[in-house]
């Protein structure tokens, strides 16, 4: 059983899978998301963007999966759940910053990963000057509002390299984010929001701002 629940303002959607069988033969259920599932998820007659899809990993054989999804291409995302089991994966637009591409996944430590999350790209003209020589080039940054302290605030980096990425919330620079290859040219990034007054706008709302260089 396949249920789902768009969430605009972080440019995504989740998807939630149970396996519901009770058979004499055998209680694993075996499907795939497809393209129609990730129509029905964002509400759109047609993907029109790239978009990411990550599955948390709930279940025992569905830890950490990653695909692409562009547009006119078919879906072909793969479940296999044992029984009683459930998975949830995550849609999240693809963005590009400063020609590297990452998705945000949200709160890895929450069933409903995007709850409460916002998402903001800004683009700008970093201007340097170097040895006398004023050089440009166009820069940009990803803004994630979260109304919820998490353990693992993450984002899906591509790219055949590690990226040099840095967080900052509020801000404050944040020195304790990890960032770890999950799969050939995809790369989990993230930190850990905490509720206490270091970090805590005031607000109830934490600003998280990602560069990538």
């Amino acid at each position: 059983m396949l249920a789902f629940v768009r969430v605009p303002v972080a440019h995504g959607a989740i998807i939630g899978a149970w396996n519901c069988r009770k058979t004499s033969t055998s209680s694993r259920a075996i499907d795939k998301i497809r393209t129609e599932d990730v129509e029905d998820a964002l509400e759109v007659d047609q993907v029109d963007e790239e978009y990411a899809l990550f599955s948390f990993g709930h279940s025992e054989r569905n830890s950490e999966r990653v695909a692409m999804v562009k547009p006119g291409s078919e879906v072909d995302f793969p479940l296999d759940l044992a029984e009683a089991e459930c998975e949830v994966v995550v849609i999240a637009k693809v963005w590009k910053v400063n020609e590297r591409k990452l998705a945000v996944l949200g709160s890895l430590d929450k069933f409903t990963t995007l709850a409460g999350i916002e998402v903001e790209v800004r683009e700008g003209e970093l201007v340097i000057s170097s040895c006398g020589v004023w050089l440009k080039r166009e820069v940009g940054i990803l803004l994630i509002r979260t109304r919820y302290a998490s353990e693992r605030l993450s984002v899906l980096v591509f790219g055949e390299q590690k990226p040099d990425v840095s967080f900052s919330v509020d801000g404050k620079p944040v020195l304790s984010a990890s960032c770890v290859e999950i799969k050939r040219e995809a790369w989990l990034c993230g930190i850990a929001i905490v509720a206490d007054e270091d970090t805590t706008s005031g607000l109830d709302i934490w600003t998280i701002t990602v560069h990538l260089d």
